[in-house]
């Protein structure tokens, strides 16, 4: 089947597998980008210990550059504390302004 494309539209079916081979290298390219790159001190650790799985869990997650520790439910606690803090100031602030305006209008 090859060989009668090729035969009948020679060029056009060179230039459509040329195409595909270049969209499946960049497909290629993309799925290598996903690898988990590790910080420097768990990757030496990895390579040296013998008892560490391989596997696709959730540990593999924390040894990802720039992954994040999970915070305790206090820090989680304290963070909403001090959002709940910042929005109250704005209206206070919001208040303020708006008795300002008032005045000046009465002046």
């Amino acid at each position: 089947m090859i060989t009668i494309f090729l035969t009948l539209k020679g060029e056009e079916f060179k230039e459509v597998v040329k195409r595909m081979v270049k969209q499946r290298r960049e497909e290629r390219l993309k799925e290598e980008k996903k690898m988990v790159v590790m910080k420097p001190q768990f990757s030496s650790v990895f390579k040296t210990s013998l008892m560490l799985p391989a596997s696709h869990g959730k540990g593999v997650q924390i040894l990802k550059e720039g992954s994040k520790p999970r915070r305790t439910k206090a820090e989680i606690l304290a963070e909403k504390n001090e959002q709940a803090a910042k929005q109250t100031k704005i209206k206070d602030i919001e208040e303020k302004l708006k008795l300002q305006q008032e005045l000046n209008e009465k002046l």
